[in-house]
């Protein structure tokens, strides 16, 4: 009692002393943010492009982490003291009585050779698991049955691929309903890779972050909390790391990450553990991550068996995030060993001498958080030593009290039922509160590394694991070769609550250094309780389901006793037969399934027990159809150019699969698109889907058919025509001509007149300085619009390549995971006749193969110009263009294998050449393949990398490893670049303009016969005297020309060329004849009756007038006016001197206190004396604007005395304002025209304004 007291006084005062050196706050400094972002296409269309070769060698070794990973080192074990041992009292010595269930997943998981270890990790989702292992691929499962619906590495998520390094994390964030995955990078980038899928569908897109780690993250672990993801690793300086979760979650490029530095007592390998709530209820916000590590006072120095928890708190509300972390307890289990052998050789095995890494000095990984009512769990377990030969597992149960924050130890146990040694562990906790423990199990004599599992009910005595250990799958051989095993393993719960999933590694094969195997499993563990109960699984089938589908239920009692008996039903309605299994295959849609049990056992509570309820959907049949277009490409299309078609689907399902086919003959690969250069003309495209889809009827089916027109080369044309001007043509005349190509692209035009150049590089060209004989033609130089193909051999050896990777020479880059490049000058290639133009292909001659792997993944040609005339020590960096791949190729042996490339390269005609081979996805093996070889004297070296040091791909390294001085005969396909083709010629017949130089007489009238003299009169065709042609002419000879003069005015006089237009001779005068016209009229207040009016400036002369001849079409301008007196029988004579004979006009007759009046109609003046009358008939004014006299006559209006165009108002005030003034004399307001204005001007005035009389014209 008194040592026990003693020892308990020291565990008190080191914890004071602990808490007073280590609670200090430790914060935050800065954060990083991701150095590169991407959203990743459906991983289901990715899997497709980079398939993986699960049988390809991997280069032989261990994981490279082990040096990162220093034994801890131990002043004191077990045999110094008890003090340092294990608590006897704490030991579970006996095999628990309580049988547990056999598993219910039970499958393979994935399995590589030539490295070691695989860190198997894993997690459950809704309907999937994802398993994922170093090197690192990882394969999505279909939860229920095992069928694996993806394999990919996840490298191959990032554009380009990563490395796969490995120590990868798979986490199922259930409250988010996403999918976590994670590795590391190299020691020397320090890249931490996080994938975050966009929804809930594992096969969808992701969000892809890369991140750079201050130190490497070795032995990396995720967890995920309510604010973040929690990163934890084994490094010098240690520090945990948060990243944003709400950002990953939502694909913000720059979620950020924060770190925090910490110092927990540590010795050597080391990694502490952050609180997972994946599989549970996130904790509320504001709730620290507890960070646990533990230490072993066998470490010496003070230190003492406890658990350390330390807080973590993140605020992402600054711009620049704080964190913060402190010590929040040390709990103190009972005294335990955690040492081990330093050189990591533990676990003995049936067979051999060569033992086992225990994985020791470390918390194994998850520690898994859950909230009850009014506290938090935690379950942790780690390696502890029991004796020289025989290791086990701790484990403990901490509860954290949500009021206080304050931790305990609620429970804890050392699993030791018997003498073989137990490790790997993975530990959860349901939502029943019972615990699921997953190891492996060895000893020295019988029992080879294999999987188990025990656990314990919530009700079961504190610190036992009372389920009877449970054989998942038995080991069959042991491990050779090296002691790395594991590294870790993985229990998640599913989401139900009820059932774990554990993934570990156990020796599945034949002894040796490839007996390592991983697996993925699962159980459940029943609940206490006396009641009976049942719970039902769809077995055989899936859900939802289709018509007419057989489906089977299976039913999994708990106290049902040795016989229960079983009423299955259908909504409620018995089905079925007393049986543990019910199998249908006529339920409904929507119809529900469970299932009554009827306990056999005594005692038992509820009893019958009705299970959980099925809801089954069932789908209609769906009917699939795929429809192909072609899209890269033309139709018709040049030979050699590459084509692509697409398969678009109608109820294919998540993953349809495609066979395209020619002719119907398969072709490609299973993909949505199939491209090809070497597609032949009349040739017809199809596509055969095989739908997925539920339900689907029939399963394949065939797309349309495309029949490809392929044309061969081309024979490109010129022709040219005349399309501006005329020939013949008149000299100084503008000719245009167009060029029209056939069968030819990107042409340059030489115009060309009697074979000398002119014209600028265009499809037209025009000039006004041809001459008469001269010849047009033009020539082009332009690329055919399908080149012919022509083939150039470089390099004629006969040798083969050597079949070690020393000689860097082989078909193409013959070493696993390798880069080459090849130095061609254009010497070479000038000397066997190749000019400048479009390579198109290069070709190996390909002898035979002499090692594997037979496929070349990821195999990529690039060309480029340098001007280098040596190789260097590093690869060149010229800019590249990439002209075939990354594909994955399989050589034809004993044949030219021609790669038709799908971009094209354009060579100068001058440069040298840079061919540079390489694989872009890692692939390790041996030669490969063999190639006729040439040893150029020029060629000074050949560099290449021959291994997968590279990472992803040598595609990407820029270090060489190896030279050599020999290079493969290559054979290069190059198209006709341009060529030189004349049009037809046209022959030009131009003549020259007419040339006047005089003509007599310069005047006369209507009728005169002129004469012009000049020269090129030939091809007259009329003459013109101020727009009107001649009334007749005649073309005397070639320098003279009769013509008479028509009916026109003064003006130009021209003759013009059918071919050169009007030419202009000069002025003609015109003598005009006066015209005479004799205007009657009468004026409405002049008027005295029987046909005359008052004599007002003389007895028998009434008034003056002016009378205007305008225009007989708008705008009716003004040609002549005139003014004159009228008698008083209304007669007026007026002369015009300008008025053409024969042309018409309007009449318009202006009188000083008269409405201004127009004729009804132009006039034609066709005779002199001309005579117009507006008195006998109303119709012969304008608009019939005439005043109705009464005796047979019609006069003008009287009254408009300002001639504003109406009589109104305006006229009735000036003749009022006269009256009133006694107005008399020549006034335009004495309207009868008696000299004075009195009372019969006011009658007219007030009578004719009321009538609203206006101006009518047209």
């Amino acid at each position: 009692m008194r040592i026990h007291l003693l020892f308990l006084l020291t565990i008190l005062f080191y914890c004071a002393e602990i808490f007073a050196q280590q609670n200090p706050v430790t914060k935050s400094e800065g954060y990083i943010v991701p150095i590169e972002f991407k959203v990743t296409r459906p991983l289901i269309e990715l899997a497709k492009e980079f398939p993986v070769d699960e049988n390809k060698p991997h280069k032989k070794g261990e994981s490279k982490d082990k040096k990162h990973r220093v034994p801890q080192k131990f002043e004191f074990t077990g045999e110094d003291g008890p003090e340092y041992g294990n608590d006897p009292e704490k030991i579970q010595s006996e095999m628990g009585g309580i049988p547990g269930r056999a598993p219910i997943a039970n499958w393979a998981g994935q399995t590589a050779t030539g490295f070691r270890p695989y860190d198997p990790s894993g997690a459950p989702g809704p309907n999937h698991y994802i398993q994922m292992i170093n090197s690192t691929t990882f394969k999505v499962y279909n939860k229920t049955t095992g069928a694996v619906l993806l394999t990919m590495t996840l490298g191959n998520l990032w554009s380009p691929a990563t490395g796969n390094n490995g120590d990868p994390i798979v986490m199922y964030d259930k409250a988010a309903d996403r999918w976590f995955l994670a590795q590391f990078g190299t020691s020397t980038d320090r890249r931490i890779y996080i994938a975050v899928s966009a929804t809930s569908d594992p096969l969808g897109s992701y969000y892809t972050s890369t991140y750079t780690s201050p130190q490497f993250p070795d032995y990396l672990k995720f967890s995920v909390w309510w604010n973040g993801y929690y990163m934890t690793s084994n490094q010098s300086t240690q520090k945990v790391f948060c990243f944003e979760r709400d950002a990953m979650l939502a694909g913000n490029p720059s979620a950020r990450s924060v770190s925090v530095n910490y110092s927990p007592p540590k010795s050597g390998f080391f990694c502490p553990l952050p609180g997972d709530a994946a599989d549970g209820i996130l904790p509320p916000p504001g709730t620290p991550c507890p960070i646990f590590s533990y230490s072993d006072n066998g470490w010496g120095g003070g230190n003492i068996d406890a658990i350390n928890i330390y807080n973590m708190s993140v605020d992402w509300v600054p711009a620049t995030p704080v964190a913060s972390i402190s010590l929040a307890a040390n709990v103190i289990p009972s005294a335990f060993d955690a040492s081990y052998d330093p050189s990591w050789n533990d676990v003995s095995q049936p067979g051999t001498t060569q033992k086992l890494d225990g994985i020791g000095g470390v918390f194994m990984y998850r520690a898994q958080w859950k909230s009850w009512s009014g506290y938090n769990t935690i379950v942790l377990n780690w390696a502890v030593k029991i004796s020289a030969t025989q290791r086990s597992i701790k484990w403990a149960e901490l509860r954290q009290n949500q009021s206080t924050g304050t931790w305990s130890l609620f429970q804890e146990g050392t699993y030791v039922p018997d003498a073989a040694t137990r490790w790997m562990g993975g530990i959860a906790m349901d939502n029943n509160g019972s615990i699921g423990l997953s190891y492996m199990k060895s000893d020295a004599t019988s029992i080879y590394p294999g999987l188990y599992y025990t656990g314990r009910r919530a009700c079961d005595p504190l610190g036992t694991m009372p389920i009877t250990e449970t054989l998942v799958v038995a080991g069959t051989g042991y491990q050779t070769g090296t002691n790395r095993n594991g590294d870790y393993a993985q229990t998640s719960l599913d989401v139900d609550g009820i059932t774990f999933w554990h993934t570990s590694e156990y020796m599945g094969g034949s002894s040796g250094g490839s007996a390592a195997r991983t697996r993925i499993f699962s159980y459940q563990i029943q609940p206490c309780t006396n009641d009976a109960s049942v719970s039902i699984v769809l077995t055989s089938g899936t859900n939802p389901t289709c018509n007419g589908q057989t489906l089977t239920f299976t039913a999994f009692p708990v106290n049902g006793g040795s016989t229960p008996s079983y009423q299955w039903k259908v909504d409620g309605v018995n089905a079925g037969s007393n049986s543990p299994t019910f199998t249908t295959s006529s339920i409904l849609n929507g119809q529900s399934v469970t299932c009554e049990m009827t306990s056999s056992q005594a005692g038992v509570g509820n009893n019958p027990a009705t299970s959980n309820a099925i809801t089954v959907a069932v789908n209609s049949n769906v009917t699939p159809s795929v429809s192909i277009t072609q899209t890269a490409g033309s139709n018709p299309s040049c030979q050699y150019s590459l084509l692509s078609f697409t398969a678009s689907p109608v109820n294919g399902g998540s993953t349809p699969s495609y066979q395209w086919k020619i002719n119907g003959s398969n072709v490609g690969t299973n993909n949505s698109v199939y491209s090809s250069s070497t597609i032949n003309n009349g040739e017809v495209i199809t596509c055969e889907m095989t739908s997925v889809a539920l339900c689907a009827s029939p399963v394949v089916v065939s797309s349309n058919s495309i029949t490809m027109t392929i044309n061969g080369p081309s024979n490109p044309t010129v022709s040219i025509i005349q399309s501006g001007g005329s020939n013949p043509s008149c000299q100084g005349e503008s000719l245009t001509f167009v060029a029209n190509i056939l069968d030819g692209v990107n042409p340059v035009y030489q115009w060309k007149v009697d074979g000398g150049s002119v014209g600028t590089n265009s499809p037209n060209f025009s000039s006004s300085g041809l001459l008469d004989g001269q010849v047009v033609s033009c020539d082009v130089t332009l690329e055919p619009e399908c080149p012919a193909i022509n083939s150039f051999t470089l390099g004629t050896g006969t040798l083969l390549n050597a079949t070690n990777s020393s000689v860097a020479i082989a078909y193409p880059t013959y070493y696993g995971n390798g880069r080459q490049q090849f130095l061609v000058r254009a010497s070479e290639l000038i000397s066997l006749g190749m000019g400048p133009g479009d390579i198109t292909s290069l070709g190996f001659n390909v002898a035979g193969t002499v090692g594997n792997p037979s496929t070349l993944n990821g195999y990529t040609i690039k060309l480029a110009h340098t001007s280098s005339t040596v190789m260097s020590s590093a690869f060149l960096t010229p800019i590249f263009t990439t002209v075939f791949g990354p594909v994955n190729y399989t050589p034809i042996l004993n044949s030219v294998n021609t790669h038709n490339f799908t971009n094209l390269f354009n060579w100068d005609g001058s440069s040298n050449i840079v061919v540079d081979i390489c694989f872009s996805n890692q692939v390790t093996g041996t030669v490969a393949y063999q190639n006729y070889q040439t040893n150029s004297s020029f060629v000074s070296n050949v560099y290449y990398r021959a291994d997968g040091a590279g990472g992803a791909g040598a595609c990407n390294t820029t270090t060489v490893n190896g030279t050599a001085s020999r290079r493969p005969n290559m054979i290069f396909g190059i198209g006709t670049s341009t060529v030189d083709i004349s049009s037809n010629q046209i022959t030009l017949d131009v003549v020259s303009p007419p040339a006047i130089s005089s003509f007599t007489p310069a005047s006369g009238t209507q009728g005169t016969v002129i004469t012009i003299y000049g020269s090129n009169f030939s091809g007259i065709n009329d003459v013109i005297f101020n727009s009107v042609p001649a009334s007749s002419f005649s073309v005397i000879s070639a320098s003279e020309i009769n013509a008479t003069v028509p009916n026109t005015t003064t003006g130009d006089l021209q003759i013009v060329s059918n071919l050169c237009g009007p030419v202009s001779a000069g002025i003609f005068t015109v003598n005009q004849t006066p015209i005479s016209l004799v205007l009657k009229i009468f004026i409405e207040g002049f008027y005295t009756g029987s046909g005359k009016m008052r004599g007002i400036l003389g007895p028998n002369t009434t008034d003056t007038v002016t009378l205007e001849v305008r225009s007989a079409s708008a705008p009716y301008s003004l040609i002549e006016a005139k003014k004159s007196t009228v008698s008083n029988i209304g007669i007026g004579t007026f002369v015009f001197n300008n008025v053409p004979l024969g042309s018409s006009g309007y009449l318009k007759v202006v009188h000083r206190n008269a409405l201004e009046t127009w004729s009804a109609a132009p006039v034609l003046f066709d005779a002199t004396p001309k005579g117009y009358d507006f008195t006998n008939a109303v119709s012969k004014a304008f608009g019939n604007n005439l005043r109705n006299l009464g005796d047979g006559f019609y006069a003008l209006w009287s009254g408009d005395v300002n001639q504003d165009g109406v009589i109104d108002d305006l006229d009735f005030s000036d003749i009022e304002s006269a009256i009133f003034m006694y107005g008399n004399g020549y006034i335009p307001e004495d309207l009868d025209g008696n000299m004075i204005v009195e009372s019969a001007d006011f009658s007219l005035i007030e009578n004719n304004s009321q009538l609203l009389l206006i101006l009518s014209r047209p």
